[in-house]
């Protein structure tokens, strides 16, 4: 206060600099040490007058005070908490000394306004606590909106996962994808576009409208002036949605340039404001695009985004999926024609940037084992697990199955897992404990306490656990709809409570794992179908021809019965005819098995599979041997490019085996009509038995195969001048 001013702390250092030039020096603060006031500054109690003209501790500050009529000052301490945190002080000239009384006064005064002082700093911890708490309700509702976001969102893709049990057809199970978009997020229409990279286009696929009836390709387009397939850049829009590799909200004023030819009117007609668009990707292959118009938001939540990319890639997926059980089934056909071999189509994938890895892994990784490893160290690695094992369910005998594993060093254990050391038969019955009902009661996951839930764990499992340090247990099934597939296991060393959010995370995984394993299923049917479906086919060939043959033959040998001994010159006639038949029935018997074996592909290049075999049999050898090829190569017909190779690889063995040649000579001639091998060694050679069928079983090997292709075989050798073995083969 000065010249009956009042001044708050935030004016001071605006005030006029000559008119109150005192004050603003006042108020930039003075260092008052201790012996300034007789005691520690902070430590006084009481009041204290000084006399500036006697002199002080601060001469500087003394001349100052006498300079300006400062004279005596009166110093009262304000103390809050036992603590000096401030001063009341007054100046007078030295002809005005201060009374006992005004002294008293003045530490009345000092007192109020310390009171006054720790109110405010009262109100103001109070105004700091009462934010502190709204900021906590804040984030813990915010939290309690994320994990209603997170359910609602798991709920959808479970019901997504429901509908393919339910109904096997991908365009069935790709419309309610599109209808729970539309639910989700508002929609009023949204559809799939298949992208071709080859042709560089997009293609329209199903939809849903309005009203949520699915519509099938060309779904909404069909009234639309673009042909059908249509350049993916026909305008920005997919480069963007292949560079952001997420959601984009397309707003129908700012990105006008990004919207397809005639579809931007088309949209104002249907009263919508923008459209949300996001790629179709396995890796960095694109499988096409996901769009959803609206009508009346503009705006989303990051969370509503997440679910929309989520079910992108659930969708993303099954197309894959689908498109890998179809090559199954082909492949399955031309295996099953040579050794049935045995390949599945393996594959699944989702829960956002976990989903993104399972579909970068199942774009590597077509095996089931393989990328059940890649789920079991994904939900390891989010809950901060050191077991993971999954159980394979058995409908029919009520039974589960320990299945992969990976333990505690992140190493892959096959079949049976983790659980090898247990003292419980494989497979054990599900109801062994009641954890399994529980399971398919709650249909969600649930964590089990060693001591608490003591009775759900199976035979020797507790134990187990217990000496690998193992405190937190959760174990999650896995469901299509209402059929259970098996459950997955996770043990953690860490006592801890799992989140509901981590918790729908592992369900998400465990969902993408119960997808992989229906779809694996599904491949393996449609390739036994396959299989069921070709040997039919073939059976059907076979009565057609050699059925026909033979009963020519039977018919013909009964009119021969009656001739005998009668009509020699008919009866040649008709012998000759037989013969006809039978050899008519042979070259049919043989078109039919070459049929089953695999394509002309794979064994069409016979010099070529010689010169592979040489190399891999003669490896780190000392033999000598020489491959000539004579005439022009031909593709050859599978039957006979297979029987070749494996006479000439025989004949090579028992060259470098047996006979302990030091040089071999092959030679692969093609005629018009003919192709013959002669595989010719300086080893010890033999004496050829005078019937193929007492040779060993090399050499009878070789005579069948040269039978079952119609070739002539013939073998020259001697003992010390080498072996000589030639197979001509009719081509037709």
């Amino acid at each position: 206060m000065s010249e009956n001013y009042v001044f708050r702390p935030e004016e001071l250092l605006a005030l006029d600099g000559d008119r109150f030039a005192i004050i603003r020096r006042l108020a930039s603060g003075f260092t008052v040490p201790d012996i300034y006031l007789g005691t520690p500054v902070r430590e006084r109690t009481r009041a204290v007058v000084v006399d500036h003209l006697a002199g002080t501790s601060e001469p500087d500050f003394d001349e100052f005070a006498c300079v300006n009529g400062w004279h005596v000052e009166l110093n009262v301490p304000l103390v809050v908490d036992d603590c000096a945190d401030g001063a009341l002080v007054i100046y007078r000239s030295a002809d005005e000394q201060f009374t006992p009384a005004e002294v008293t006064l003045a530490e009345s005064l000092g007192k109020q306004l310390a009171l006054a002082m720790q109110a405010n700093r009262l109100a103001t911890e109070s105004k700091l606590k009462a934010v502190e708490t709204a900021i906590a309700r804040e984030q813990e509702k915010a939290a309690q909106e994320r994990a209603v976001e997170l359910a609602k969102a798991n709920d959808a893709l479970g019901r997504s996962l429901n509908r393919l049990a339910n109904n096997r057809n991908l365009n069935s199970f790709l419309g309610h994808v599109l209808q729970e978009a539309l639910q989700m997020l508002d929609g009023a229409i949204a559809q799939f576009f298949i992208y071709d990279p080859e042709a560089d286009t997009l293609m329209p696929s199903i939809a849903v409208d309005l009203h949520g009836e699915v519509l099938p390709t060309p779904g909404l387009m069909g009234n639309l002036p673009i042909s059908e397939p249509f350049p993916a850049t026909i305008t920005k829009a997919w480069e963007r949605m292949l560079n952001q590799r997420s959601p984009i909200y397309f707003d129908m004023l700012r990105d006008a340039d990004d919207y397809w030819p005639g579809t931007l009117d088309w949209h104002r007609s249907m009263s919508h404001c923008g459209s949300i668009c996001t790629a179709l990707m396995i890796g960095d292959q694109p499988l096409g695009m996901l769009g959803l118009a609206l009508q009346g938001r503009s705006d989303f939540t990051a969370s509503e985004f997440e679910f929309f990319h989520a079910l992108a890639q659930q969708a993303t997926l099954a197309i894959q999926l689908t498109r890998l059980a179809e090559e199954a089934k082909r492949v399955a056909i031309a295996r099953e024609q040579e050794l049935a071999a045995q390949e599945r189509a393996a594959e699944l994938a989702k829960a956002n940037e976990s989903l993104r890895r399972s579909l970068r892994k199942l774009a590597n990784e077509r095996n089931l084992d393989a990328y059940l490893e890649h789920i079991l160290r994904e939900a390891l690695q989010m809950l901060n697990g050191t077991i993971a094992q999954i159980f394979l369910y058995d409908s029919t005998t009520d039974t589960l199955t320990a299945s992969v594993g990976v333990d505690q060093q992140g190493e892959f254990l096959p079949t049976p897992g983790l659980v090898s050391e247990l003292p419980i038969a494989q497979p054990f019955p599900a109801n062994l404990t009641g954890i399994w009902q529980r399971l398919l009661n709650h249909r969600g996951a649930i964590q089990l306490d060693l001591d608490r839930d003591a009775h759900d764990f199976w035979p020797g499992t507790i134990e187990w656990h217990r000496s690998r340090g193992n405190q937190a247990i959760l174990c999650v099934p896995m469901l299509m709809g209402d059929m259970p597939l098996g459950l997955l296991g996770l043990a953690s060393t860490e006592c801890i409570e799992f989140t509901h959010s981590e918790l729908e995370f592992t369900q998400a995984l465990v969902q993408q794992a119960t997808l992989a394993i229906q779809l694996t299923r599904l491949a393996e049917e449609a390739k036994h179908a396959a299989i069921y479906e070709e040997r039919n086919r073939m059976a059907s060939e076979i009565h057609d021809t050699l059925a026909q043959a033979f009963t020519g033959i039977s018919l013909q040998l009964e009119v021969a019965k009656e001739l005998v001994g009668q009509d020699p010159q008919t009866m040649q006639q008709i012998l000759n005819h037989i013969s006809q038949l039978a050899e008519t029935g042979l070259t049919e018997a043989r078109r039919s098995v070459w049929a089953l074996y695999p394509p002309a592909a794979e064994y069409a290049d016979l010099a070529q599979l010689l010169y592979d075999s040489v190399e891999q049999m003669t490896r780190n050898t000392t033999t000598t041997i020489e491959v000539n090829l004579q005439g022009t190569p031909c593709p050859l017909p599978p039957f006979i490019g297979m029987n070749l190779l494996r006479i000439g690889q025989e004949a090579l063995t028992n060259a470098l085996k047996h006979a302990q040649a030091q040089t071999i000579a092959i030679e692969l001639v093609y005629e018009s009509a003919h192709i013959s091998l002669t595989i010719r060694d300086n080893g010890h050679g033999f004496i050829p038995p005078t019937d193929p069928l007492n040779g060993g079983f090399g050499l009878i090997g070789m005579y069948e195969r040269c039978d079952r292709i119609g070739a002539q075989l013939s073998l020259t050798s001697q003992p010390g001048q080498g072996t000589q073995i030639l197979v001509e083969a009719p081509l037709s």
